[in-house]
């Protein structure tokens, strides 16, 4: 089954991506007139330039060329310049991202395309081509705590005896002198990584995730 996806339009023109569904293998790209996709595929458009995907053939090099003749940019051997062909690639990527069902389409789309994450970047889509990874942790605190008393011993017994003699340690809460250290980590365990914010959202709370209402700031 191939499954029909408008990444672009100009006028009546329509730059059109179909997939295999069954291989999930972009088979081509065409660039036709009157595109309606709510039609039986065979008669979703009235005519069409087509920029086959043979095996061994780069995507990317058959999506430039169905991008250039949408745009008339290979009119005349005219050559464009670098900012323009990056003003039309944002127009582009704009378009698509209006045209596509959720981010996630969006993202492999772009994916399956060969996007880098240096191309995200210029294009500032990082957050949802790459969005950042996460991953909970089990994390063990420890504190010393200090505290000084007066303790009489018998002179020949050793003075680290003397806690021997010490009893009601219980009370070593309540006293004056009582100094503690601050918290550090100690240990920990990893529970689960390379998660989505929204995987993270799904399985976790602040009832059990320390900084879980936090997400969005880390």
């Amino acid at each position: 089954m191939m499954k029909c996806t408008e990444l672009a339009k100009k006028g009546n023109r329509s730059l059109v991506e179909i997939v295999n569904t069954d291989t999930e293998r972009i088979e081509k790209y065409v660039v036709c007139s009157n595109f309606d996709n709510a039609k039986a595929y065979g008669n979703k458009w009235d005519w069409g330039t087509y920029f086959d995907v043979n095996s061994g053939d780069n995507p990317e090099e058959k999506l430039e060329k169905a991008i250039r003749n949408l745009y008339d940019m290979d009119e005349g051997n005219k050559k464009i310049s670098y900012d323009r062909m990056s003003e039309l690639a944002k127009i582009f990527l704009i378009q698509l991202r209006e045209y596509v069902d959720d981010d996630d389409e969006f993202r492999d789309l772009l994916i399956n395309a060969g996007i880098t994450e240096t191309d995200a970047d210029f294009f500032n889509i990082s957050d949802v081509v790459f969005p950042p990874l996460y991953k909970v942790i089990n994390a063990t605190f420890k504190r010393e705590q200090f505290v000084t008393i007066q303790v009489v011993i018998p002179n020949d017994v050793n003075e680290w005896n003397a806690d021997e003699y010490v009893e009601n340690t219980e009370y070593f809460e309540d006293s004056a002198d009582l100094e503690s250290e601050e918290w550090e980590l100690d240990d920990y365990g990893v529970e689960e990584e390379d998660l989505t914010k929204e995987e993270f959202n799904s399985r976790y709370s602040s009832d059990t995730v320390w900084n879980a209402d936090d997400i969005d700031d880390i």
